[in-house]
């Protein structure tokens, strides 16, 4: 089971060996699941940019959190049919694929927030809600266009006991070019404190749902399944909540310093690594070598 971003690739750059590292594997008949906790894309999206890689990977092999979120809507709250989401363009594909109707903030125009205009332009938010009874769920997936219009509708609706608050991931952070870049966890956090309740499931890993997901789906043996990924907190937690072995690569957000700590404080704890390589690419090396 592969983590996809800091594991495959960084940003649009593949890291070293990766296309080697996967097919090395395929030609000994390994099985190779993608698991990601990036809801942006779709499985559809994963698929062709594989595909541009020079790789032949199915949707059915690609499992992004975008898709175990739409999953856990149509399958533990089946009579939602609308749900307003903050998200990417791939959660709503994997939404509406799901049978669930989307809105975001774009479909609802109103006025401005500013200081001396907010009053009316909540209220008359809170009266375009009040004309959407349907909505039965809030979707917070990662948004680089999330703004304080979209905080207040999804406020709003979850004023609502009836309305599911579900988040697709819950990472705090990202690596980027060596800077921290707010995840998904910041934007599920926003909500939670506007709307005064934390969200009723968070998809994803290494939520336990999504590792029962993983070893039926695939009918995979736990011990002879490994978990790939850079995260202590999602990756290694996720191989640790299957019963399977994990591998961290240092090309990510996780650092060698951080899996001492996590050692030093108990080496059976859920974020301590199996093993750990420099990148994914000295897999065909060590490989080889035994």
């Amino acid at each position: 089971l592969f983590d996809c971003d800091g594991v495959l690739w960084r940003g649009d750059d593949l890291l070293p060996n990766t296309i080697e590292a996967l097919q090395h594997l395929d030609r000994l008949g390994k099985r190779s699941v993608f698991v990601t906790n990036n809801a942006a894309k779709s499985r559809a999206a994963y698929a062709a940019r594989f595909a541009k890689l020079g790789l032949k990977v199915s949707e059915e092999q690609v499992v992004p959190s975008s898709f175990v979120a739409a999953r856990w809507l149509a399958r533990c709250k089946p009579d939602v049919t609308r749900a307003f989401v903050i998200g990417s363009s791939g959660l709503v594909e994997e939404l509406r694929e799901a049978g669930i109707e989307v809105l975001t903030a774009s479909d609802f125009v109103g006025g401005s927030f500013a200081d001396n205009e907010a009053s009316g332009a909540l209220t008359e938010l809170a009266m375009r809600v009040a004309q959407e009874p349907s909505v039965g769920a809030v979707v917070v997936g990662h948004d680089t266009s999330f703004d304080f219009r979209a905080l207040c509708l999804a406020s709003l609706f979850l004023e609502r006991s009836d309305v599911c608050f579900l988040a697709t991931n819950p990472d705090a952070y990202d690596m980027v070019a060596g800077h921290r870049m707010p995840g998904n966890g910041c934007f599920v956090a926003a909500v939670a404190t506007a709307a005064g309740r934390p969200p009723d499931a968070v998809c994803g890993k290494p939520n336990q749902d999504l590792a029962d997901y993983l070893l039926a789906a695939f009918s995979l043996d736990p011990a002879r399944t490994c978990m790939i990924g850079d995260r202590l907190d999602t990756d290694i937690a996720l191989g640790h909540a299957m019963g399977a072995s994990s591998l961290l690569v240092l090309t990510g957000v996780a650092s060698s310093d951080e899996v001492l700590r996590a050692s030093g404080t108990d080496g059976r704890a859920s974020t301590v690594p199996t093993h750990a390589i420099s990148h994914v690419g000295r897999l065909v090396e060590l490989i080889e070598r035994t």
